[in-house]
C-alpha cells in the first residue's frame, strides 16, 4: 500500500509543516488504527505506542486516509458491458447463478467509540457502535461498489433500498445478459 500512497499531495512537505512524519510509520498508525477496537484504539493509546503525539496520531491517519480515499476512482468500478458479460458467465458456470454480476452483503464496520451525535444510534444488535456497509464484488472478490454511512442500527434492507444500486437501477444493471 505505500507504494501506492507515497505520491499523493497530502505527503509534501509546506511552508506550515516543514518536515512530516515518515510516511511508513503514518501508513502504519492508520492500519493500528483500523485494526483496534475498543481502548486500544483510541489515538492516545496508538500515539504512546509509535511514540508519537495524540495530535500527531490524529493527523497521520486523516492524512492516509485522505490518500486511501483518492484512490477510489482507480480501485473501485462498476463493470463494462463486456466485463459484465464475462462475470455473468463465470457466475453461470461456477455457482448456476444466470444473470449475475455481482455479489451483495451487508456489514458493520466498528467504532471505537460513540458517536457524539445520535451516538445511540449506531449502537447495533451485537452491542458496540458501527456504521453500516453495503459491498458488490464480482466474481473475483474485487469490489466494484459500496455505499457506506447509515448507522449501525439500521437494517441492510434499508440501507440497500437508499443506495443509488436500488434507486438507480437502470444505470447499472441490463435485463437478461447473454450467456456464452
Amino acid at each position: 500500500m505505500y507504494e501506492v500512497i507515497k505520491q499523493n499531495p497530502i505527503f509534501s512537505s509546506t511552508k506550515k509543516r516543514r518536515s512530516q512524519t515518515p510516511i511508513q510509520l503514518q501508513l502504519m498508525i492508520f492500519l493500528y488504527k483500523l485494526s483496534s477496537s475498543g481502548t486500544g484504539g483510541k489515538l492516545k493509546w496508538i500515539g504512546k505506542y509509535f511514540k508519537v503525539s495524540e495530535g500527531n496520531t490524529r493527523r497521520c491517519f486523516e492524512c492516509v486516509l485522505t490518500a486511501v480515499l483518492s484512490l477510489h476512482d482507480e480501485v473501485v468500478s462498476w463493470p463494462s458491458k463486456d466485463e459484465k458479460k464475462s462475470i455473468s458467465c463465470h457466475f453461470l458456470i461456477t455457482y448456476g447463478l444466470p444473470n449475475c454480476i455481482g455479489i451483495i452483503d451487508g456489514t458493520l464496520i466498528s467504532l471505537t467509540e460513540k458517536p457524539e451525535w445520535s451516538g445511540e444510534d449506531f449502537n447495533t444488535w451485537k452491542g458496540g457502535y458501527a456504521v453500516n456497509a453495503l459491498v458488490v464484488c464480482d466474481d473475483h472478490g474485487s469490489v466494484i461498489y459500496y455505499y457506506i454511512g447509515w448507522p449501525g442500527s439500521t437494517h441492510d434492507n434499508h440501507s440497500f433500498g437508499n443506495c443509488k444500486l436500488c434507486l438507480q437501477e437502470e444505470d447499472f444493471f441490463s435485463p437478461n445478459l447473454p450467456q456464452s
